[in-house]
């Protein structure tokens, strides 16, 4: 019980699962029939390292 349980929670009675785990479960049951192709523009790609203080 010292650790914090991300998509399903227990103890010696129940089980369930966590708001995380409905929202992934959402997720498989809805995928899409197919994706969307995308194009970016007005946007400079770097690959410089960004330190983030």
């Amino acid at each position: 019980m010292k650790w914090k349980p991300d998509l399903i929670w227990f103890n010696n009675h129940s089980v369930f699962g966590t708001a995380n785990y409905y929202v992934q479960k959402l997720f498989m049951n809805h995928q899409g029939d197919f994706t969307l192709k995308g194009k970016e523009s007005g946007i400079q790609a770097s690959t410089e390292k960004v330190d983030h203080k």
